[in-house]
């Protein structure tokens, strides 16, 4: 037997194993665990500058009334509906109410609001309502007069940074004018409210 012919297959059993062998960086052992990455950033529920807005909205804050002859001060409040760019308020104010001169009042409006879900709010509103307005009749008499009246409102709307929240901070001035009014009441002339006010959403 040549010696060739005998080694041959030593040699090829030998090397078999190293070729079979897959060479590092192609291959994952099979008990490396897979990774799979995430993304971990925390969402922005709403974009830079922009805030919560929601459906109902509750007010109250002083007011001051200028009106001729006397100017006094009193306590507004407002329910506002609405979380767009427009809406419904209903509000109510107590200057002096009861008293010669004094006033409570009950108006409903519709609003623009020219920042919707920003924290600063410019808005303009109309509407109508009822006044009862402390006047004296034909004998001088101290009564209560009812006064129809139209509304005209400007406002401005800071939203505060208050986590989930529609908090507001907020300033009016509604100018108010007689419309439909009775003899007691003739001498009754327009008044304007001047409102600051803080308020919360639900």
């Amino acid at each position: 037997m040549k010696f060739s012919n005998y080694w041959s297959p030593i040699l090829a059993f030998t090397l078999a194993p190293a070729v079979a062998v897959a060479e590092p960086g192609f291959a994952r052992p099979p008990d490396e665990p897979l990774v799979v990455a995430e993304d971990v950033a925390d969402p922005q529920p709403f974009p830079e500058g922009k805030t919560n807005s929601s459906l109902v909205r509750l007010y109250v804050g002083p007011a001051l009334r200028f009106s001729e002859p006397i100017t006094d001060g009193g306590l507004f409040a407002a329910f506002d509906v609405g979380d767009g760019a427009t809406g419904f308020r209903a509000s109510g104010a107590w200057m002096h109410a009861g008293a010669e001169h004094g006033v409570s009042q009950y108006t409903g409006e519709l609003w623009i609001d020219f920042g919707a879900r920003r924290r600063l709010h410019p808005l303009v509103a109309a509407g109508a309502g009822l006044a009862r307005v402390g006047a004296r009749d034909a004998d001088g008499r101290s009564v209560t007069a009812n006064v129809g009246i139209g509304v005209l409102r400007g406002s401005l709307d800071y939203s505060l940074a208050v986590a989930g929240e529609d908090a507001r901070l907020g300033v009016d001035v509604i100018g108010n004018v007689p419309a439909i009014r009775s003899a007691e009441a003739s001498d009754v002339g327009p008044w304007i409210i001047a409102v600051a006010r803080v308020g919360i959403g639900f």
